[in-house]
């Protein structure tokens, strides 16, 4: 695939993210200053984790409520019981997350949106953090996706270990 073509299909996807974007905030007036959570990732620890600072991260990005945007079951079931501040989980396709990820990663066009995920999108990578020197993966999450720099362990939720089957 030459340059020039890689272009304007990046441009082509960037715009349909841009459409899926603009639908999303249409059919959900009740975004204001809320958090889009993208949860893209299968990965049980991370969604775990994702869903288990939300409230230590909306404190520290300064937003009222958090909206989900997940591909995932059991995200989709039980995001809710993690927080009170989570108004709506909203299934929202793997490809359309791709699009968006995408489009985010070439333009950062609304600050709302937080993909909690380690290695998406395409370039963020990190798993390989986790083990140097000690560094768990619930602390790279916190730290890196949710950038909380005065990271205090939370207190697991036995429904989370339960549901996500996070092994301690």
């Amino acid at each position: 695939m030459s340059d020039k073509s890689a272009l304007k299909k990046n441009i082509k996807r960037c715009k349909r993210a841009r459409i899926y974007w603009a639908l999303l905030l249409r059919k959900n007036p009740q975004i204001q200053n809320t958090a889009v959570i993208m949860m893209p990732s299968s990965n049980d620890d991370e969604n775990y984790y994702a869903l288990l600072y939300l409230n230590k991260y909306l404190e520290s990005s300064h937003r009222d409520n958090a909206v989900i945007l997940t591909h995932n079951s059991r995200v989709k079931k039980y995001a809710t019981s993690f927080s009170p501040k989570i108004i709506s989980v909203i299934n929202f396709s793997k490809k359309k997350m791709k699009y968006v990820m995408k489009f985010s990663s070439m333009f950062n066009y609304d600050d709302r949106l937080t993909i909690a995920a380690l290695n998406e999108p395409a370039g963020r990578n990190g798993d390989s953090l986790v083990g140097l020197k000690g560094v768990t993966k619930e602390e790279v999450f916190a730290k890196g996706v949710y950038k909380m720099p005065d990271f205090a362990k939370e207190e697991d939720s036995p429904l989370g270990i339960k549901v996500f089957g996070i092994k301690k």
